[in-house]
């Protein structure tokens, strides 16, 4: 850009920068660069841990004019409340862990974004306080794991954060897997509970369960990260039966349990059955999940009834 300023999009992650005339002296090349919290060691909390950190570059440019840093969070604000926001900046050196300082920055705290105006380039999060935040934005999520090789089927019932470009990144770090379904829900703070699956057997009558029929995620983990989830094994009552045989689980938070309904289709379709030949463009399009080397998927263990 130049002294004309402009605009840079991540139109994936709903993140822009809009530049204006007469904020910079000279042409300079500027970079955006969104960086997920599971990648930044943050406070673990659920107001202060922030939705995604922007990465601005070169670093500490300083600009005559103050630009717009606009980026989505899945905070659920409490009604009628104060829209107080606090707006951080680091400016550390690369592979350093970032040393966050408070800047004094306007901005514009709406219900599903925040708009951030900003004189100088660094790394930015902002952080709201307690009072503030109902709970976070999420998709409960079901996939088949096809890596087993024995004739059970094998589910993994969890949750993402609800923001821009998480489930491409879910399905980037999940190996051998169909996402089958997925539903929005809402991770509410108060009385700090687990997330909960527990599968209907009243109505999953053509399944059988090997295992505990109830897990939980920690409510600390999910307030702090982005995606996480537990796996059931299952068995079809009849090896006969083909098409999409549904099975029935209660999802949510203490007693506020909602229905979700996971159709299976059986046999595997038999592209699936080894979905390591597929592109990552591939993978997103048809709703299987990639895992990479470094695993930020976090899967957690049965727990008794």
């Amino acid at each position: 850009m130049n002294e004309e300023g402009g605009v840079l999009e991540m139109t994936e992650y709903g993140v822009s920068l809009e530049i204006p005339r007469g904020a910079l002296t000279k042409e300079c090349q500027i970079q955006m660069k969104v960086i997920l919290s599971s990648e930044v060691q943050m406070d673990h909390s659920l107001d202060s841990n922030p939705s995604m950190v922007i990465e601005l570059l070169p670093s500490n440019l300083q600009l005559l004019k103050p630009a717009a840093l606009t980026y989505p969070h899945c905070l659920v604000l409490k009604k009628g409340s104060e829209r107080k926001a606090k707006i951080q900046s680091s400016d550390h050196a690369a592979g350093c862990q970032p040393d966050w300082m408070d800047i004094d920055a306007q901005y514009h705290l709406v219900e599903d974004k925040i708009t951030i105006m900003l004189k100088s380039f660094s790394w930015k999060r902002f952080i709201v306080g307690d009072e503030i935040v109902a709970g976070k934005n999420i998709q409960w999520f079901a996939a088949k794991n096809l890596s087993f090789t024995d004739t059970n089927t094998h589910l993994e019932i969890g949750y993402y954060w609800d923001l821009p470009g998480l489930q491409e990144d879910l399905m980037s770090d999940r190996n051998h897997a169909v996402l089958l379904h997925r539903m929005p829900a809402v991770f509410y703070k108060e009385g700090r509970h687990p997330l909960v699956a527990e599968i209907n057997k009243s109505k999953s009558t053509s399944w059988i369960n090997h295992g505990q029929n109830r897990k939980e995620i920690p409510f600390e983990h999910v307030a702090t990260n982005q995606w996480g989830f537990s796996s059931f094994e299952l068995e079809r009552k009849d090896s006969n039966l083909s098409g999409d045989i549904t099975c029935f689980f209660n999802v949510g938070q203490d007693t506020q349990l909602a229905n979700f309904m996971v159709p299976v289709k059986m046999p595997s379709i038999s592209k699936y059955e080894d979905p390591s030949h597929l592109t990552k463009t591939d993978r997103v399009s048809e709703g299987t999940l990639h895992d990479e080397e470094k695993s930020t998927v976090t899967e957690f263990q049965e727990v008794e009834d």
